[in-house]
């Protein structure tokens, strides 16, 4: 992008923050962050909402500490969250999200920095009203995915997990049982065609309505003998199944 462009878009940026006070989603991709004028007019672009509901950015190189104050003067509205391509580098961002207590949804998507150290605000102090929580292809570990779910308060009702963890499948899906009761929709990746029926065998103790299980159209579950025995370990309250 044009330096040109840069000032351009600035100037639109902190035009509209004057104009429009009451956008309620705000998507930003590819965000040149050395660019402080657009950063600044991005930041008092969001300051000036009255009633942001969702705000949604993707970019590897932005650093996402400077946004922070300006979606903390939104946090009595933000419904939505979505971070795609982010690093996270510190904790500040998850000190943000476990203070939403309005945040309904929210979604991690080829995302790294899940480390410990950053995300223990979260797992010790979770969204109090999330019902919709979305995990994709991120850098995260079992341990790490493990205390997520064990500190969702019961809240969640829908459940995206499609991560590349394996070590601890069965784990996982014990903790998705035991953790979220209130779980209707579940979209979790299998890997394994051996596992697929240990992986189940819990989530006959739920109450899901809606399973998809990514995968299982391959043809290594299409030639599995154990394929044909899915029936008898599903839930007897789920409405719909996708293979």
């Amino acid at each position: 992008m044009l330096s040109t462009d840069i000032k351009n878009l600035s100037k639109i940026l902190i035009g509209l923050s004057k104009i429009c006070t009451k956008i309620r989603d705000i998507e930003v991709y590819k965000f040149p962050e050395s660019h402080y004028d657009l950063l600044n007019g991005l930041i008092t672009l969001i300051n000036s909402q009255q009633n942001l509901s969702k705000f949604v950015i993707s970019c590897w190189n932005l650093n996402f500490d400077p946004l922070i104050p300006s979606l903390e003067s939104q946090i009595n509205s933000l419904k939505e969250i979505e971070f795609t391509k982010i690093r996270f580098n510190n904790s500040s961002i998850f000190k943000f999200l476990s203070s939403c207590h309005h945040l309904k949804k929210l979604s991690f998507q080829y995302c790294n920095g899940f480390f410990l150290e950053n995300v223990d605000p979260i797992i010790k102090s979770s969204p109090i009203n999330l019902k919709k929580l979305y995990l994709c292809d991120n850098d995260i570990s079992s341990d790490i995915l493990i205390k997520l779910l064990r500190n969702t308060r019961n809240t969640l009702s829908h459940l995206t997990l499609d991560e590349r963890t394996t070590e601890k499948s069965s784990e996982i899906i014990e903790t998705i049982v035991t953790y979220c009761p209130n779980l209707s929709f579940l979209d979790i990746r299998v890997l394994n065609a051996d596992d697929i029926l240990n992986l189940l065998f819990p989530l006959r103790k739920s109450n899901l309505k809606h399973l998809i299980l990514n995968n299982v159209s391959s043809k290594d579950f299409s030639d599995n003998k154990k394929f044909s025995n899915i029936g008898k370990f599903l839930p007897k309250t789920l409405q719909n199944l996708g293979l």
